[in-house]
């Protein structure tokens, strides 16, 4: 296990010391598989943050910033973030896990919520479903794209939760590999 062990980075797990490849298990292809898994978890976590700085929950219908492009991006964020961390794991059953629970558990939640707005915010949803799309990008109107992030709204929304979630799994991740 010794020198092993001692190679053994986080940022050789995410790709990002490509050219290190005096392990030969490990090839060029393998660490950019695990750098492009961080950028999807990355932008997944970034999304969600801006997504969190922006919202005031149930109060008033959030249409700026990440709102303005779709109605949900903090499940977006979620589901890159997860994605992120299946192409760093490499595992086709845990795609076919987290597939499934996209299906069980994002649509009907999601369905839930526009059903939950639609009540709260009456004379605004129907209009800004007209012009942003559910999970697809539609228009981008820059000036709302800028508008009303706060640090205040972001740990109001507890979104640091996310970022500590993501350091415990890459962690583990590290961890998984230096024993295991």
């Amino acid at each position: 296990v010794g020198d092993r062990t001692m190679s053994w980075n986080l940022h050789q797990h995410l790709g990002l010391d490509l050219f290190d490849l005096h392990d030969k298990q490990y090839s060029f292809d393998n660490h950019l598989i695990g750098f492009i898994g961080f950028l999807f978890v990355m932008t997944g976590l970034i999304l969600r943050s801006w997504a969190a700085g922006v919202i005031t929950k149930n109060k008033k219908l959030t249409t700026g910033g990440p709102y303005s492009l779709w109605r949900h991006p903090l499940y977006i964020g979620s589901l890159l973030l997860t994605i992120g961390f299946c192409i760093i794991f490499r595992d086709w059953f845990l795609w076919i896990i987290v597939l499934s629970l996209v299906i069980m558990i994002y649509l009907p939640k999601i369905k839930e919520d526009e059903e939950k707005l639609q009540r709260i915010f009456p004379d605004q949803w129907e209009s800004y479903c007209n012009t942003t799309s559910m999970l697809l990008c539609r228009n981008v109107r820059l000036k709302n794209l800028l508008s009303g992030w706060s640090l205040s709204k972001w740990f109001q929304n507890k979104e640091y939760n996310a970022w500590i979630a993501v350091v415990v799994v890459l962690t583990v991740i590290e961890i998984w590999h230096i024993y295991y």
